[in-house]
């Protein structure tokens, strides 16, 4: 799954179950949800989620974030927030996932609001350098300077200025949003330029 040969993880998960006394758990099932997504079989997506309900594993926070990136990815925001609601226990990778799940599929004010949410620590949950990178396209996507600008603040207030994948973001989010200036500086202050800094 993680090489992308979605069709050779399903096939060895078809054996497992079929031929083998060896019951799937909740580190097998992450890997079939994302081979589910990975070639947008939503029929099989929720045959797989149905299996996971019978097993009664449905409430384990690595399944249930397997879930929500899965149902994103067909596009199924329903599903997706169905299954964050409903998680018994959430992580930041959750919130995370379901930022990213509403940021690409274009839900950029509902993604503000999910932000927001995550800052009032209600889950004692602090944002890290990967929801930052999450929010900041939805940032550029609304061409919403305001909330790129916040954004940045608190980037700097928990101190990713340094993450090169933050700063990346931001020097994007800029430059979409018309404030080249922003951008350039952000740029020249960026200590640990790759070549996505660059092209950006």
């Amino acid at each position: 799954t993680r090489n992308e040969s979605y069709y050779d993880a399903l096939y060895l998960f078809d054996e497992m179950i079929s031929i083998t006394e060896y019951m799937p758990d909740n580190f097998t099932f992450p890997c079939v949800i994302k081979a589910c997504g990975g070639i947008l079989d939503v029929d099989l997506g929720m045959a797989v989620h149905g299996m996971v309900v019978k097993m009664g594993l449905a409430s384990d926070v690595f399944v249930g974030n397997a879930l929500i990136a899965m149902y994103g990815r067909f596009g199924i925001l329903e599903n997706a927030d169905k299954m964050f609601e409903f998680m018994p226990e959430k992580n930041l990778v959750s919130w995370n996932s379901m930022l990213s799940v509403l940021s690409e599929n274009r839900c950029f004010q509902e993604s503000f609001n999910f932000f927001r949410e995550l800052l009032m620590g209600l889950d004692g949950l602090v944002p890290d350098s990967a929801t930052m990178v999450t929010i900041l396209p939805a940032c550029a996507g609304e061409g919403d300077s305001v909330m790129g600008k916040a954004v940045h603040g608190l980037v700097v207030k928990f101190g990713m200025s340094g993450d090169v994948m933050v700063s990346n973001a931001l020097i994007d989010m800029y430059s979409k949003c018309g404030l080249l200036e922003k951008a350039r500086v952000t740029f020249d202050l960026n200590d640990s330029k790759n070549v996505v800094s660059w092209n950006s």
